[in-house]
This record gives structure tokens, sequence and C-alpha cells, in this order.
């Protein structure tokens, strides 16, 4: 009995496979070789730049990250989304900026009028947070934004009141457990370190300024 040749469309042979392999790679190394939207590269240049406060380039990469996060917002067609997460990093990296001094440096051109930036970036991504459903998670760390911000301006009690605000507004099931349990650490982090001058002032009458002595108990014998 003779034997059916193989068919070469049902051929399993290596080269086949190579020649299936090598047809589909162009379309898949063009697909890879697509380039970023410009939104897309420009959000993710402050991840790739900053740099801490120890390192020597750590005000360069606050200055090129505030600039990748100005020419997004300059961008075409830019989604709220990533509008409101312009809007976010500036604030973050301008009050870092701030309390770094850059601001008051005579040589830092790119830290001019910085203040004003934080200011307008929380209050459009605010603005933007309650406007659009999909954006309600940002509203909470604006907030707070804005609250460190007046603390870093000395307005003590604006900070108070923002903090309060977002007290008030993030509960649960509202917002995820995550966010919740987030704010009120934010919150006591914020009292702990600028206690108001009431709880200041309970807190040092109530701490005893000298040991009372203990009175020597009475012997039975005498």
């Amino acid at each position: 009995m003779s034997k059916r040749p193989i068919s070469p469309s049902s051929s399993s042979s290596p080269t086949r496979k190579r020649q299936r392999m090598d047809s589909s790679t162009p379309a898949a190394e063009d697909e890879m070789r697509q380039p970023l939207p410009p939104a897309v590269l420009l959000l993710s240049m402050p991840k790739l730049l900053i740099q801490p406060p120890s390192h020597p380039q750590h005000e360069l990469s606050l200055c090129l990250s505030i600039l990748a996060l100005r020419k997004c917002l300059k961008t075409t067609n830019l989604s709220a989304v990533d509008e409101c997460r312009c809007h976010t990093g500036i604030a973050e990296i301008g009050l870092i900026a701030l309390r770094g001094g850059f601001a008051e440096k005579e040589d830092s051109l790119w830290a001019e009028d910085l203040l004003g930036d934080v200011e307008r970036s929380i209050s459009q991504g605010l603005v933007l947070a309650q406007k659009h459903p999909a954006l309600y998670l940002y509203t909470p760390h604006l907030t707070l934004l804005s609250s460190q911000l007046a603390e870093q301006q000395g307005n003590m009690k604006f900070a108070r009141a923002a903090l309060n605000r977002m007290m008030n507004n993030t509960t649960y099931p509202r917002y995820p457990a995550d966010v919740v349990y987030a704010a009120y650490l934010d919150n006591i982090s914020f009292l702990i370190a600028n206690p108001s001058p009431s709880n200041a002032a309970l807190s040092r009458s109530a701490s005893p300024t000298k040991t009372p002595t203990r009175s020597r108990p009475v012997s039975p014998l005498k």
C-alpha cells in the first residue's frame, strides 16, 4: 500500500514556520515603532526626570518636568483626563519647588510666577474633577494640595478650612476606602505639624509642670 504524499500546505517543516513568522514580523515591528502620542510622552516625563533634593540635578529635574507639563497643556485634542493629570502634576511639582525656595532665586527664571501656576492648576483641576464624574477621585488630592499651598503661604485658617472640607466630602462608600483612609492620614499629619492655638493651650494646661509628690503612707504602728 503506497503512502499518501504529504500536502505542502499541511507541512510543518521549520522552513515554512520561519517564513510565516518572518512575514508577520514587519507588521509587528511597524506597530512597535509607532510614536507615542505627545500627551502620553509629556505626562510620563516627570516620573523619568524627578530627582531627590540631595541630587545635584534636582532643580533641573523640576524645571524640565514643569516645562513638559506646561507643553502638554498646549497640545491639541487634549482629553479631560490628561488635562486634569497635567494640572495635578504642575501643582505637585510646583509645591516641591516652592518649598525648595527656587521661586525666590534670581537665577531660577523657570520658576517665575510659579506660585500663580500652582494656584491656577489647582483651581482648574478642581473644576475638571467636579465637572467630569470619571475624575471625581482627583478632588480630595487637589483639595489637599490647596491646603498645602495655603500652609506654604502661612494662611493656616484657609489650610484648615480646606482640610475640613476634604474630610466632610471624602466619605465612604462614595469614595474607596483607601482614599478615605489617606485623607484621614493627611489630616492627622497636618494637625500634628500645625496644632491650633486652642489645642496647643489645652495641651499645655493639661500637661503637669511639676511632678506631684506622693504622700507617704502613715504606718499603722504609729
